[in-house]
């Protein structure tokens, strides 16, 4: 994906690995719905007896070569190319930072049931499922997200913690 995605202007959502497209976030149109402009992620939370605590995010990707962006101009990438990115997201287990109108959620991966796939000669949708096992916290806004981004080195010396 040579342009960059830029959420809101290009894309609905934007997912990020390091091991996935050189480590450069790729932008995906989510399915609309006329209520629901931009599409919409949901967000579950479920605890086990034991107190163990699952968050499931899932969402549906509309794929294909026509679309347009929430601009209202013509999507830069192809169906084969996000279709492609998506599904090698879907091969990581951890790591994943999922990017959307709702905040910044991180360290997401694809563990057990992750993607169901409806294909048609004009599109493809697919309805994803990300998982979190571990310490969840709300996503952060996108605003504080990228304030807190650094491009420095990061050393003992030069760093801190929040």
């Amino acid at each position: 994906m040579p342009i960059p995605p830029i959420l809101h202007q290009n894309c609905h959502l934007i997912l990020q690995h390091p091991a996935v497209n050189s480590g450069e976030d790729c932008g995906f149109l989510l399915r609309e719905d006329p209520a629901q402009p931009g599409g919409v992620i949901s967000v579950q939370r479920e605890r086990s007896s034991d107190g163990a605590l699952v968050v499931r995010v899932f969402f549906e990707v509309l794929l294909a070569d026509d679309l347009l962006t929430p601009r209202g101009d013509a999507c830069p990438w192809t169906r084969a190319e996000m279709y492609a990115h998506l599904l090698a997201m879907l091969d990581q287990c951890e790591g994943i930072r999922l990017t959307c109108a709702a905040g910044v959620f991180e360290d997401l991966g694809a563990i057990g049931h992750s993607a169901t796939a409806l294909h048609s000669v004009h599109e493809s949708r697919v309805a994803c499922q990300l998982n979190h096992n571990g310490v969840y916290f709300l996503p952060v806004p996108l605003v504080d997200y990228q304030a807190a981004l650094w491009d420095g080195e990061r050393t003992w010396g030069a760093s801190w913690w929040r």
